[in-house]
This record gives structure tokens, sequence and C-alpha cells, in this order.
């Protein structure tokens, strides 16, 4: 049984690599990790608790998958990404700049509004 067991993976604290142990007392029933060398000395965790971390998972899977890209891969992606960019950037500043030419306008039918009624004689 114990050589079906997958490798307990290394401690999150010191980093070593803990013993597999049958507990056959009720409480303890089972195949369980036993950690003697650091903080966690004398704590016994079922194998299965011991072994998920996922974060970590998450983690490794992520960089595999990055190390399976290839470079022109990334650089593709990231071209994409600059392009898709680029294309808002365009489209905010023409936005802006058609803005600024409507409040030019409104600027100069305001001026205009004021001028005429400068000239007008109020009585």
């Amino acid at each position: 049984m114990m050589d079906k067991l997958p490798k307990p993976k290394p401690c999150p604290i010191c980093g070593q690599i803990p013993d597999y142990a049958n507990m056959p007392h009720k409480a303890y029933h089972g195949t369980h990790v036993i950690h003697d060398n650091c903080i966690l000395g004398g704590v016994k965790f079922p194998t299965d608790d011991w072994n998920r971390r996922p974060i970590e998972d998450a983690q490794a899977e992520r960089i595999a998958t990055l190390e399976n890209l290839e470079a022109g891969e990334i650089i593709s992606k990231q071209a994409e990404q600059i392009a898709s960019m680029a294309e808002s950037f365009t489209n905010d500043y023409t936005e802006i700049l058609n803005k600024n030419q409507r409040l030019k306008d409104e600027l100069a039918v305001a001026k205009q509004t004021i001028e005429h009624f400068k000239n007008k004689d109020p009585f």
C-alpha cells in the first residue's frame, strides 16, 4: 500500500520532504504524513490534506503554461493587446478632439451673441 502513495509535497515552512506513516490508532487511522523537522514537528496530516495546495498548484500550472509558450506566441499575444489598446486610445483621442471642436463652436456662438448684445442700445 505504501508504494502506491503519491510522493508528499515539500513542507511549505521548511521545504523538506516529510515521511509517511501508517496510523493504526482510530483517531489517526490511515496513511498520514509525519513531519518532525520544523515548527510543524509532531503534527500528523492525512496524506490528501498535506498534498492539497490549490494556490501552489494553480501557480505551477500557470508557470508550466507560460514555459510551454514559444516566444513568438508571447510576442504575438502582446502585440494583439498593444494593438487593441492603441485602437482604444485612438478612439478616445478622436472623441476628445470632436468634443473639443464642439466646445470651440459653442464658444464662438456665445462670443457672437455677447458681441451682438454689446452693440445694442439697451434703451
